[in-house]
């Protein structure tokens, strides 16, 4: 009897560790175990959430690339378009041909252009005014007499002035005045009428012959046909050079022209001295005169 007692004593002490664990712990380590559980579960929620942020980021910084690489090619294109700044395109400075050409028509002069005048010395004022203004007046009034129109007849101002003598003490002497005037006559289509002019003015005694000039009145006629005349040649010029460069000409960037500067022409033979003693007037001829005008085309090309 006394071994039963022993062996059940025994069996009770080992169990109770077990059995006697209070209810408190027990809970305590429940609510271990699923805090434990909790906490995985909230550390892999925040480790998505930061993926998601790295990768939103990510595909922002790959389109702001792309849009800045975007830009950059459109803006080097448009400055690709010109080689320096201040140069023309190509298509208006280079693809150009310039032609130059001259027309030229001749003209017989229909105005004889005489010019006379006086140049005399008096020993007053008034003498040297009243003895020129007499012969000028005389002449004038020849001239008149002919039929030229006085719109025709064109009568310069006086020019007078005092002459003196220097002496050797330094004092000077008035010797008289000079005065000179001229006259230009216009006479139209009528060389014999203008040899007459000019003999007029020996008669009643002038002394200056400035000369005969044969000129054309209106030049606007013949310039137009001098101006027709040189852009068919232009247009000629240009028509064959652009074959031989293999060009074609597809319009006009400017055009120019200008009159040269022309010489009057005076009658050679001319002479006051040899025609008005004789009681003769000179022989004029007043030949032909060239009415030239000069151009210049530029043509665009391609």
């Amino acid at each position: 009897m006394p071994v039963k007692k022993s062996v059940s004593t025994s069996s009770r002490k080992t169990m109770d560790p077990i059995i006697d664990m209070p209810m408190s712990a027990m809970n305590e380590t429940k609510q271990g175990c699923c805090h434990g559980h909790f906490g995985m579960g909230h550390h892999c929620k925040n480790h998505g959430t930061q993926f998601s942020h790295r990768l939103m980021k990510t595909f922002f910084g790959i389109l702001l690339v792309y849009v800045i690489i975007l830009v950059g090619s459109l803006i080097r294109n448009e400055i690709k378009k010109y080689d320096f700044i201040g140069v023309a395109p190509e298509n208006v400075s280079d693809r150009q041909l310039n032609i130059s050409a001259e027309g030229k028509v001749d003209v017989k002069p229909d105005v004889s252009q005489i010019t006379v005048g006086n140049s005399l010395r008096e020993a007053t004022s008034l003498e040297a005014t009243t003895k020129n203004d007499q012969l000028i007046a005389d002449f004038v009034n020849k001239v008149k007499a002919l039929g030229i129109d006085v719109a025709d007849i064109k009568t310069e101002s006086q020019i007078m002035y005092p002459e003196y003598i220097y002496k050797e003490d330094g004092t000077k002497e008035l010797v008289g005045y000079n005065i000179t005037q001229n006259v230009t006559v216009k006479v139209r289509n009528d060389v014999n009428k203008a040899s007459q002019v000019v003999s007029l003015a020996g008669q009643v005694g002038l002394n200056t012959i400035g000369g005969v000039e044969s000129v054309i009145d209106d030049t606007e006629i013949y310039l137009d046909q001098a101006r027709q005349q040189a852009v068919k040649k232009a247009q000629a010029k240009a028509k064959e050079l652009s074959k031989m460069l293999g060009v074609q000409i597809i319009g006009v960037i400017s055009y120019n022209e200008y009159v040269p500067e022309s010489y009057p022409m005076y009658d050679e033979g001319f002479a006051m001295k040899s025609s008005v003693g004789m009681g003769g007037g000179p022989t004029i001829e007043p030949g032909t005169s060239e009415v030239t005008m000069n151009v210049n085309i530029t043509y665009r090309i391609q």
